[in-house]
């Protein structure tokens, strides 16, 4: 037991290194900084004297910039005195916040860190990642309303975020050449939140993304890629909140999309990428001006709600459909052109718990131009038929509590697309 507990302190003196103090109102320069009783005044004292690994305890309000070097701050962390809440870094708008230089935290280093930080008036931006720089960030607030960008990155950068909160005038992250980001349980509030510029990656999971301005939402551009899982986004007036400008690849799983209509251009997603892929799985987009545009673009659909959107598709080049449900839209199919649409359902034969399998998904159709007729259920109220009686498209309502619609089609109910039975959305 002794040798194990020797061996578990020595594994955390090498992950942690030395821990240093430091308080903006009690702290000396001149101490020490190596105990709560001997904490240093400023944060550059402290990054001085941290090598790589070592961890600093900050308190107070600090009016400098927290500068990581290369080669000597990769894997420091910055974080709150155990008995605070957070600590805070003003830059009285005279300077960035946060710094860290080009090449630190760069390929097999360790990342330096901050946690539970408020940065405030800062210039533009706050936060700033050099070439090849990298950075860990949770339970941060970067709020500077006033200025352009929170959090700019340079080439080749990885900036991870966690339960943070971001807001600028402009940009919330904007991601420069081959940078990959990871955010996660946090809240942007900007008039772009992102922008992803020339073969970016960034991997979003649990975020609302509040659209202020009347530009684009998240931007993505040069053939950078966007993950998004389990997302919301709204808006106080943008214009497309997802917008792929020559962008590669786009998936977006369980997300929510909720539009204003306050501006006529208004988009849930905005695609004009020759040759690139996005794929919609388990979303809603709701009161929306316009849904989905993806000229240019194939676009594949899995078990998603449509609703209450001016119109809910336009000018889609190849968009393969299973389980849609357009409601209370108005769709111009006419005016979908380049590839067709394909519609899919299963068998009812092989799916007797009437839960779609996909292993029993079968093509039934495609419609390239014009308008659909609605087809009517069968005597069970689960199957559509067509008007010879055979099988057509059948559905599962996600509004409906039992999964299943209580009465039949109503010629007058506005649906648009696939209707088959795909397990209900939550």
């Amino acid at each position: 037991m002794v040798r194990i507990a020797l061996l578990s302190l020595a594994l955390i003196s090498v992950l942690f290194g030395t821990t240093y103090w430091v308080h903006s109102t009690n702290g000396d320069d001149a101490w020490s900084g190596t105990s709560p009783d001997s904490a240093f005044a400023t944060l550059g004292a402290a990054t001085t004297a941290m090598g790589q690994n070592d961890q600093c305890h900050a308190c107070g309000t600090f009016t400098e910039t927290l500068t990581f070097s290369d080669n000597d701050d990769e894997g420091c962390r910055f974080s709150e005195w155990p008995d605070s809440a957070y600590w805070t870094i003003d830059g009285e708008a005279t300077r960035e916040c946060i710094y860290i230089e080009a090449n630190c935290g760069y390929w097999n280093e360790t990342y330096p860190g901050i946690h539970n930080c408020k940065a405030v008036n800062s210039i533009s931006p706050c936060v700033e990642l050099g070439i090849h720089a990298s950075l860990i960030m949770t339970a941060c607030s970067i709020s500077v309303p006033s200025v352009d960008s929170a959090i700019t990155s340079e080439d080749y950068c990885i900036l991870l975020i966690d339960s943070s909160y971001i807001e600028s005038s402009s940009y919330g992250l904007y991601q420069n050449d081959y940078s990959g980001t990871r955010v996660s349980n946090s809240t942007f509030n900007s008039a772009t939140p992102v922008v992803l510029f020339d073969e970016c990656v960034l991997l979003s999971h649990r975020n609302i993304y509040n659209c202020t301005g009347d530009g684009d939402g998240l931007l993505v551009t040069g053939m950078s890629t966007l993950l998004c899982d389990e997302d919301v986004f709204s808006s106080s007036g943008t214009t497309k909140f997802i917008h792929s400008r020559y962008g590669i690849y786009i998936r977006l799983t369980k997300c929510r999309i909720v539009g204003n209509k306050a501006n006529a251009n208004e988009y849930a997603i905005y695609a004009d990428t020759p040759g690139s892929l996005m794929d919609i799985v388990n979303c809603t987009i709701d009161s929306c001006c316009h849904g989905l545009r993806g000229k240019h673009t194939a676009i594949r659909i899995m078990n998603t709600v449509l609703s209450r959107c001016d119109t809910a598709i336009a000018k889609t080049g190849n968009i393969s459909v299973i389980a849609l449900d357009i409601s209370e839209c108005a769709t111009d199919t006419s005016d979908i052109y380049g590839g067709p649409i394909s519609y899919w359902t299963f068998d009812p034969e092989l799916d007797g718990n009437k839960v779609a399998q996909a292993d029993s998904a079968k093509l039934v159709g495609v419609n390239i131009f014009g308008e659909l007729e609605a087809p009517l259920w069968d005597d069970l109220g689960h199957w559509f038929r067509n008007s010879d009686g055979t099988p057509a498209i059948g559905w599962r309502s996600p509004y409906s509590d039992t999964g299943w619609p209580e009465s039949g089609c109503q010629e007058t109910t506005i649906h648009w697309g696939i209707r088959s039975p795909a397990r209900r959305l939550k």
